[in-house]
């Protein structure tokens, strides 16, 4: 899904979404513009955070957090 479908997923604002989601998006082949997030990824960040409250980083991620190189 777009940058904009998973911020109202999340019932946040795009801004918000990236200033704390740590999902990577996946860069679509053939396109430089088109970037997507996997419902997957962002489910588990989401559910990590119902187990570690006041953390938004890395949680369940194999692609994001602050301690994690970045990159896809």
């Amino acid at each position: 899904m777009d940058q904009k479908t998973a911020a109202e997923m999340l019932s946040i604002s795009t801004a918000k979404f990236r200033e704390i989601a740590p999902v990577e998006p996946v860069n679509m082949p053939k396109t430089e513009k088109l970037k997507l997030y996997l419902v997957r990824e962002l489910d588990e960040w989401a559910e990590g955070l119902k187990n570690s409250p006041g953390k938004t980083r890395g949680r369940g991620l194999r692609h994001g957090g602050d301690s994690e190189a970045q990159g896809t």
